[in-house]
């Protein structure tokens, strides 16, 4: 064996199995991965009104509620959530209690 025809079947061999992981790779990174819908109306409802609004909002007798209250809220409430966290921004946003100044 010639070291030329070697090195040249090296090379197309390390090409080939460097191109199956490079595709492998991408084909993983892009496998579907990420929130379901019900994950991301929660993430969203946590982080766009005070915790507050977020237990009037999904009526929870937890102040702050879990998180799984608000997922479950979201399954339920899935079409047109949007618009019931602009109109939970309108709720107060702080509890009234008696000791609180006004």
């Amino acid at each position: 064996m010639h070291p030329d025809q070697q090195l040249n079947k090296d090379l197309l061999t390390t090409g080939i199995i460097l191109l199956t992981m490079l595709v492998l790779s991408i084909a993983y990174a892009f496998q579907g991965s990420g929130y379901t819908v019900a994950d991301e109306c929660a993430n969203r409802v946590r982080e766009a009104i005070s915790p507050y609004q977020v237990k009037q909002l999904v009526n929870s007798p937890n102040l702050p509620p879990s998180y799984d209250e608000v997922k479950h809220w979201c399954t339920i409430e899935l079409d047109g959530y949007e618009l019931k966290i602009d109109t939970a921004k309108t709720y107060a946003e702080f509890p009234r209690t008696p000791d609180m100044l006004y």
